[in-house]
């Protein structure tokens, strides 16, 4: 091989020296040369991998140059040739400069030794990974340690991040309309907007294992303090609760104040205590195959709230059990389905509180599903106070199925009573039943709590909310012996028949609007004399005729 002579890898051998030398003399040779020259540098570009073909390259492009300048074809020569293969020498010399420059074979532009070493780079990735792994503890760290603040359908809660102590804060508004129908005239002012309910919650949890509830009303005239307790689970099968909250007689009564099915509860839980006062223990066994409550009370009277001053010697004790007998069974027709009864005792000594409330009266008794007085303890002479033994009972059962629900439920209050005038004692058992249905609509499973609509109610997507279909028939019956001095005959009903039925629209769980028709007639009482001032309101006003009364609610709990 010559001074000027290149072999490309086994590609064709080009020596530009004579074509040099002789270009004037032989321009066709010394195009041919440039022409094997490109397609020497073709195979280059293909199969050029090491430094030393670059150099080699590097060192070509200056005879290159050199050669260039000598090509001067004459006119026998066809100049379009001649030009292409100047453009394809412009090319080659683009290429080189890639290659000069490292864009094309970078690998060969760092001689290794200006580089770190395999041991080098490998501690530096251990570091860089260790660095990491710190990094990662340390944002685990501050976020296992970093408190918890949710805010949801349920509430707003703060919480530690091991949730050891919580707060959460929940409440519940009811905004109530009530329209009578052909009601009388002494019973005007009546209709109208009012607040139902207006609680904020407070519930949370102590130390891990020991929750709290504080739950006041504002809705009425001064405030209340409807729950305040303490709970602390031992394990599901014993749990202790103290404080003032719902005991365990009755079903319906249990309830959620949020979740009935009509905008107030049926007569059964006008015989049962709305809120005691005392300790309890409850459980679950067998997972909830039964469940069980028991406790001791400050004695309350019916359909009322445990006062602040309720203590003293008049003790109640009271019981709840529940069976579920196939909620773990295979057969799925049957898992809704539950019995249950419940029952309280108390022995009091001569306390009017403990009678039955007085709600839309003056006097103590009992009222309709509208809230309206039909019985009182209102004798033409002498006031009555609650005397010897109080016993209750309230058997009931339920059945769930899909989109329909249906519940019994029979509760008996014996109370002695006491005419501090006439001083004449009895022992009345006033005794009440219900039977209501509900059907959703939508589709959603049947429920006596909240119902969780599928689709909440939404403008933008067309969500239908959950609609329930609602009905319920029951009655009161009050003890004939009331009438023997303990009530006056001419103005309370002996016995109430009523029927309900309604609508309500779950535009999602926290968001519910109620409407409701309700019936009720009435045997005994209703004798409106406008000679006698005792005749002039309830419950003779309300037992003078039937009692029709649409009810609505707009409700938003959370």
């Amino acid at each position: 091989m010559t001074e000027n002579a290149l072999n490309l890898n086994n590609g064709p051998t080009v020596s530009f020296g004579g074509a040099a030398r002789h270009a004037a003399r032989r321009p066709v040779q010394a195009l041919i040369a440039c022409f094997l020259l490109a397609a020497g540098w073709t195979a280059v570009g293909q199969q050029a991998t090491d430094a030393d073909v670059v150099q080699a390259l590097l060192k070509r492009i200056e005879v290159l140059e050199q050669n260039r300048q000598a090509i001067s074809p004459p006119a026998s020569v066809d100049t379009n040739l001649v030009d292409r293969l100047l453009k394809r020498i412009d090319e080659l010399e683009g290429k080189v400069r890639a290659l000069e420059s490292g864009r094309v074979l970078p690998a060969i532009t760092l001689a290794p030794e200006d580089g770190p070493t395999l041991e080098e780079l490998d501690q530096k990735i251990r570091v860089l990974d260790r660095k990491r792994e710190l990094a990662e503890e340390t944002a685990l760290a501050r976020a296992t340690n970093a408190p918890q603040i949710t805010i949801g359908a349920d509430g707003f809660s703060f919480a530690s991040a091991d949730r050891d102590y919580l707060i959460r804060l929940r409440g519940l508004i009811q905004g109530d309309t009530r329209t009578f129908f052909d009601d009388h005239p002494l019973s005007e002012g009546n209709d109208g907007f009012f607040l139902r309910r207006a609680r904020p919650i407070l519930e949370g949890t102590l130390f891990g294992d020991l929750d709290f509830r504080l739950q006041p009303e504002f809705s009425t005239s001064s405030t209340t303090i409807y729950d305040a307790y303490l709970d602390y689970e031992w394990r599901p099968q014993l749990a202790v609760r103290v404080g003032r909250f719902k005991g365990p007689v009755g079903y319906e009564n249990l309830l959620p104040d949020g979740a009935g099915l009509f905008n107030e509860r049926s007569f059964v839980s006008g015989l049962v205590p709305i809120r005691s006062q005392g300790l309890q223990l409850g459980g679950e066994i067998a997972q909830g195959l039964l469940t069980y409550s028991a406790g001791v009370f400050n004695a309350v009277g019916d359909g009322r709230v445990a006062s602040n001053d309720g203590f003293g010697d008049n003790l109640e004790f009271a019981a709840r059990l529940l069976v579920e007998p196939f909620k773990q069974s295979s057969v799925v027709a049957l898992r809704g389905l539950g019995l249950g009864v419940s029952g309280s005792y108390s022995d009091i000594s001569s306390n009017a509180t403990l009678l039955p409330t007085s709600s839309g009266g003056t006097r103590p008794g009992y009222v309709t599903s509208a809230l309206q007085p039909f019985f009182a303890y209102n004798p033409v002479v002498g006031p009555v106070v609650a005397e010897g033994r109080h016993l209750r009972l309230s058997p009931h059962v339920y059945f769930l199925k899909g989109p329909f629900g249906i519940l019994g439920e029979y509760a008996i209050s014996q109370q002695g009573v006491l005419n501090a005038a006439t001083l004449r004692q009895a022992e009345l058992a006033h005794r009440a039943w219900q039977v209501s249905a509900q059907w959703v609509l939508t589709g959603e499973d049947a429920s006596f709590q909240e119902i969780r609509p599928r689709r909440p109610f939404r403008w933008s997507d067309g969500g239908p909310g959950a609609w329930q279909l609602v009905a319920r028939y029951g009655q009161f019956d009050v003890d004939d012996e009331a009438f023997l001095g303990f009530s006056d005959p001419r103005t309370s009903a002996t016995a109430a028949l009523s029927w309900s039925v309604g609508i309500n629209w779950w535009l999602s769980r926290n968001l519910r609007i109620l409407t409701s028709f309700t019936h009720t007639s009435f045997d005994g009482g209703g004798q409106v004399n406008p000679l006698d001032a005792s005749t002039l309101g309830a419950p003779a006003t309300v037992t003078h005729q039937d009692e029709k009364a649409l009810l609505t609610r707009i409700q938003l709990a959370f």
